[in-house]
């Protein structure tokens, strides 16, 4: 694959959690252990930090010397989705940047939800930023803008956390339509979009996926209507086999390793015990507790033990390739990966569900890259492993972010010091042969 653009976000906002350990500017990852690192948060609001002057002095220019004091002027506690819209209203003023992008403002202002919504942003702007915003920006204004970006903004993902870290704007990106099955995917590097295509050169009808291939075709769907009030019928979501599949249940006989689809095990052919109602069920339910749980956990190691008794909850019901369960297992992996100590199962937990991300997508897709990498610095904590799983990590990662992108730097150097490693101890071998 190729890439046929890169695109910075016109604006775009960390998730709270990770305000202090992220820059607000470039998105960088901002290591506090290191004695070289910088942090340099903002004194008035405490809610943003950066990796670098370079970075604060550009986003106070840019925008946060008047978000700052609506963020300082309001006690209601604003979501990332909130502090995004108030960046780019700020972002926006006397400009034409997100004209001719969907608002879908009709549909929002008919929702109660969606309309609950227009109104607290609008109130906060109304209580902390009256003399921010110029008289001629009235309030079907300020709401037009607020529907393009709940209907136009991604999830910006740290490639290395395999997470969304926080949420921007991106006015090209977002033009183009959307397909579970597109023919291009996004990457990203900090916070700069990376367009990748099977083609050289850039199309404008290419497709992008706007929500995460690794959900059930219900929650995609679902995903998708709740902004743009369309439900996907793209080859994908059409694709029942590869649905039953990521919401199969774990056969109940004793000393059974298959799982249930279409009512019966693909191994042993005995019936389904668990109704397909409880796996779906059980799979939404691990999904959005797996979405949540950075909100209750203080630390890797309570992470870690938290998604162990989630995997053995879960575990009796679900199958190893249900989709919920691939997504506890790659988070578990990190956590074991980012662990002071190595768990004593570290190879297990490196490469559970490994196998099923790739059959499901394919070498080359981002979720299955991602997948890769985390498993990949598992094993690079081992002192011997085998090489199959980086060389398919490189192979992939090439397809998907390409040979410059740090997550492809990784594996590759990954590749050579092993090598390095096994041409020493081949050497000392010899020499005690010798």
């Amino acid at each position: 694959m190729y890439t046929v653009a890169r695109e910075p976000p016109l604006a775009a906002v960390l998730s709270p959690e990770f305000q202090d350990t992220y820059c607000a500017t470039c998105f960088s990852e901002i290591d506090a252990s290191q004695s070289d690192s910088e942090i340099l948060t903002c004194d008035d609001c405490t809610q943003v930090s950066y990796c670098s002057l370079k970075c604060q002095r550009k986003d106070w220019k840019t925008v946060h010397q008047l978000e700052c004091e609506i963020l300082r002027g309001t006690s209601q506690k604003m979501t990332v989705t909130m502090r995004l819209c108030v960046r780019v209203l700020l972002s926006t003023i006397g400009k034409s940047d997100i004209d001719g992008l969907e608002t879908n403002y009709k549909e929002f202002r008919s929702s109660p939800k969606h309309n609950q919504f227009l109104s607290d942003v609008l109130t906060i702007i109304k209580a902390s930023g009256h003399n921010i915003f110029p008289k001629s920006m009235d309030n079907n204004k300020m709401i037009a803008i607020i529907c393009t970006v709940l209907c136009n903004s991604f999830g910006i993902i740290a490639e290395k956390r395999v997470e969304p870290i926080g949420s921007g704007l991106y006015v090209g990106l977002a033009k183009h339509n959307h397909s579970c099955a597109s023919s291009c995917h996004v990457v990203f590097d900090g916070n700069q979009a990376i367009l990748r295509s099977r083609d050289r050169q850039y199309c404008k009808n290419t497709t992008i996926s706007y929500v995460s291939r690794m959900l059930p075709t219900f929650e995609r769907q679902k995903s998708i209507r709740n902004v743009h009030f369309i439900t996907c019928r793209c080859e994908m979501c059409l694709n029942e086999d590869l649905d039953l599949t990521g919401l199969a249940s774990k056969c109940q006989t004793s000393k059974c390793q298959g799982f249930v689809k279409n009512g019966s095990c693909t191994t042993c052919g005995k019936s389904a015990l668990i109704p397909f109602e409880q796996s779906t069920q059980s799979t939404s339910k691990l999904l959005d507790i797996l979405e949540n749980r950075h909100k209750s956990m203080d630390t890797v190691q309570d992470e870690y033990r938290h998604l162990q008794n989630l995997r053995e909850d879960y575990g009796r019901i679900l199958a190893d390739c249900n989709v919920a369960i691939l997504q506890l297992d790659e988070q578990l992996a990190y956590c074991a990966s980012e662990m002071k100590n190595v768990p004593e199962d570290m190879e297990l937990v490196a490469l559970r569900g490994v196998q099923h991300f790739i059959s499901r997508l394919g070498i080359g897709a981002p979720e299955v890259t991602r997948r890769l990498y985390i498993a990949c610095k598992c094993l690079s904590r081992l002192q011997k492993y085998s090489m199959e799983i980086p060389k398919l990590a490189v192979q992939s990662s090439l397809e998907s972010h390409g040979e410059d992108h740090p997550i492809s730097k990784f594996l590759a150097d990954l590749i050579i010091r092993n090598l390095e490693i096994q041409e020493f101890r081949n050497s000392e071998i010899q020499k005690f042969e010798i």
